[in-house]
């Protein structure tokens, strides 16, 4: 088999797994690390993240955007919109699907939303590959809590409350003792 049919082959695989709605093991099967074709990037990240087997509380968002930190939260959206290039119509949109989806977490987790936690950044790609905002909820969501340590809320908390503490003296591969250093 040439590189140019084995090329075509998994592609075609791909596209009857994804047509079929197979699970994310069946997928990593099909790619096996190769580059995700871009029309299917965003269905293969939600499958595989798990989006087709959770239940998501997005859904019953109360669309009340009155966290304490409410404008630090829209400030790092529209940051982050700037970032994508949009086209000036859809950015007001886009921003208010990002603000919803920190807005919520921090709701239901009550999180205090901070800067530091750099959620954009987890988002950024979500965005880019045009998922509908309950998908880019469930990804981000199984992002942080699959593949972000959970002490790191713990160091923002720390650096945040002026213990005297400072997490730039941490490394970010353990976490942190119970006691701060004075």
């Amino acid at each position: 088999m040439t590189l140019e049919e084995e090329d075509s082959t998994w592609l075609l695989a791909l596209e009857s797994a994804l047509h079929e709605g197979v699970d994310d093991h069946e997928l990593i099967g099909i790619t096996r690390g190769r580059v995700l074709p871009e029309e299917h990037r965003a269905q293969i990240w939600y499958i595989c993240l798990g989006g087709g087997n959770k239940f998501s509380n997005f859904t019953q968002f109360d669309e009340i955007f009155d966290l304490q930190e409410q404008s630090v939260v829209r400030g790092d959206c529209k940051t982050l919109v700037d970032k994508l290039g949009n086209e000036e119509e859809d950015k007001v949109s886009v921003v208010c699907d990002v603000e919803s989806i920190f807005t919520h977490y921090c709701k239901t987790r009550h999180l205090k939303y901070e800067s530091s936690l750099m959620w954009a950044d987890i988002v950024l790609p979500l965005l880019a590959a045009k998922m509908p905002r309950d998908h880019i909820y469930i990804c981000f969501e199984e992002v942080l809590e699959k593949y972000i340590p959970r002490w790191s809320l713990v160091l923002v908390e720390l650096c945040t409350t002026c213990c005297g503490y400072c997490c730039s003296t941490m490394t970010r591969s353990s976490p942190p003792s119970s006691t701060p250093a004075k």
